[in-house]
């Protein structure tokens, strides 16, 4: 729902309300591989002497690697699992934004509220094996609101903006998960209830000037922010047939407690030159920050010094050129940008696993935990073009080159098993080395009928990692193509009614799209593959 209210051109008032439920299969991982493999001696959950009877005794019914063989014979697309993925989610926020113009200066401010209540189940050894199965709850909400003053002056060559922002993040209810790990008989499993409290405050501001008289087209443009952040929390465990604490009693009932407090300043500066309405060129150097935080409490000694983690920040250099020209009468436009950064203090989410302190407690078990790990530097081209080489035929292309390096890879030797054995040659995850893709586009009007628009895109990626560790065949997808496209019949009869065919995966390209569950310390390696081929029918009503 949207409403507005304006009254003499001054203030203006607007209200936005979103509310939206969905009911969904939650994700289904596949299993990929399992440990232990070369590179990895350890052989996880399923190796123990205590489990091996259920998941590794070397017939079908109870052995993993029997399970991944007929997983493969299966393929991609069809599962056996312990248990029926699921995602239950209601969603319900309201915004508001009002502005009051003072004439060269004007007031805005944009308040939120939002609510989210999750439910999901999920295998996530992608078996009929209950060997690493989650059900989690999640209830939070937000409050943010951020107070803008902008205007412009000296004979508008000045424009600015200073405000100051403000979120607070808090549980609305019951907030944790259960893990099944390697169920054998007659074992019991505990709820795990963790609770965050989190804010942030932040006052900014930034000015682009136009500095043309020192050179036609010439704008500096910079930008300050100071961010202050907090966050506090308990955490406490109890058996999973008794009723949940909640977020109200934890502390009480001897949840154990942890906070964290970081704070930074941030920049940006920049010029921007436009030398005509074909040629824009643009240089900017940034610094941002993530805030440190606190791991989940009450955990082991084991984890004695990893209670919290440190903020990373990156520093970036940018430059680039936007352009619109004419090849032999063809309308054209290219732009291309370069960067450095230099991240420090990284943040790492590892996954130790359950028992890998090795007190046999699963109540000190963390779920995952964040680590200040490493300095890197990534450097990149990207780049984008379209061309209109006759009337109604349009082509795009756009590519990306990444180069991502751990410059510096520090981590307490017991985590080596998990992040590799010489972790500073450790792969960027997610962080493929190039993407390409293009595209084409055909439109002509039928007449009196409708307009035909006939369009495909064509999507390259080159490998890509979805662990750190890069001798980890159980987290490499190769290098793959996608290609979608679509026919459309639009603004049929002049009754603004559209009618499109379409097909995504033309080729019913197989490829891991995700990393799931990929830790040496869970026996199976999972991810999360990409839709098959889809074809389908939409109608759009555009009045």
């Amino acid at each position: 729902m949207v409403a507005r209210h304006q009254q003499n051109g001054n203030p203006s008032n607007g209200l936005i309300r979103s509310d939206r439920s969905t009911r969904e299969n939650g994700t289904v991982v596949v299993p990929f591989g399992s440990y232990p493999t070369p590179s990895f001696p350890a052989g996880g959950n399923a190796r123990t002497a205590v489990n091996r009877p259920f998941f590794d005794c070397g017939v079908a019914g109870c052995d993993i690697d029997i399970a991944l063989n007929d997983q493969r014979a299966r393929g991609v697309r069809k599962v056996a699992l312990s248990i029926d993925p699921a995602s239950n989610r209601e969603f319900w926020g309201i915004a508001n934004t009002t502005t009051i113009d003072f004439g060269r200066v004007t007031l805005k401010n944009i308040a939120a509220y939002r609510s989210s209540v999750i439910e999901s189940r999920a295998d996530l050894d992608g078996t009929f094996l209950q060997l690493y199965d989650n059900r989690s709850d999640t209830n939070v909400e937000q409050y943010s609101n951020e107070l803008q003053l902008l205007g412009k002056a000296l004979d508008d060559k000045l424009d600015w903006i200073f405000g100051g922002f403000y979120l607070r993040t808090k549980p609305g209810g019951v907030d944790g998960s259960v893990n099944f790990d390697s169920v054998i008989p007659g074992e019991t499993f505990r709820y795990t209830e963790v609770y965050n409290d989190a804010q942030t405050k932040a006052i900014f501001g930034q000015v682009g000037y136009d500095i043309g008289r020192f050179l036609y087209g010439l704008r500096f443009n910079a930008g300050l922010r100071y961010t202050w952040d907090k966050s506090s929390g308990c955490t406490i465990s109890t058996s999973l047939d008794v009723p949940r604490v909640g977020p109200g009693n934890c502390e009480q009932l001897g949840g154990a407690t942890g906070a964290a407090k970081s704070d930074a300043g941030t920049y940006t500066l920049g010029l921007d030159y436009k030398v005509n309405d074909d040629l824009f060129f643009y240089l900017t150097n940034r610094r941002g920050y993530r805030s440190g935080g606190f791991n989940q409490s009450g955990l082991s000694a084991f984890y004695d010094g990893f209670e919290g983690y440190d903020p990373e920040s990156v520093t970036d250099y940018e430059v680039g050129l936007k352009s619109s020209f004419r090849i032999a009468g063809m309308r054209t436009r290219m732009n291309v940008a370069a960067y450095t950064s230099s991240y420090s203090n990284i943040q790492r989410t590892i996954f130790p696993g359950p028992n890998f302190d090795g007190d046999n407690n699963p109540a000190n078990d963390p779920l995952s935990l964040n680590i200040n790990a490493a300095k890197a530097t990534i450097k990149g081209v990207e780049f984008d073009f379209s061309a209109t080489p006759a009337r109604g035929l349009s082509i795009n292309g756009f590519g990306a080159y990444t180069h991502a390096k751990f410059d510096e890879f520090s981590s307490a030797p017991a985590f080596i098993p998990l992040l590799g054995n010489n972790p500073v040659n450790n792969k960027f995850a997610y962080t493929p080395k190039w993407t390409l893709g293009g595209g084409v586009r055909y439109s002509t009007r039928l007449g009196d009928f409708a307009d035909l628009v006939m369009n495909a895109i064509w999507f390259h990626s080159s490998r890509v990692w979805y662990v750190d560790r890069p001798l980890d065949t159980n987290g490499i997808q190769d290098r793959y193509d996608t290609v979608d496209a679509r026919v459309s019949l639009q603004d049929i009869s002049g009754k603004g009614v559209d009618v499109s065919v379409f097909v995504r995966n033309l080729f019913d390209t197989e490829y891991a799209a995700a990393g799931g569950v990929i830790t040496p310390q869970i026996t199976s390696a999972t991810v999360v593959y990409n839709e098959p081929r889809v074809f389908g029918l939409q109608i759009r009503f555009t009045r």
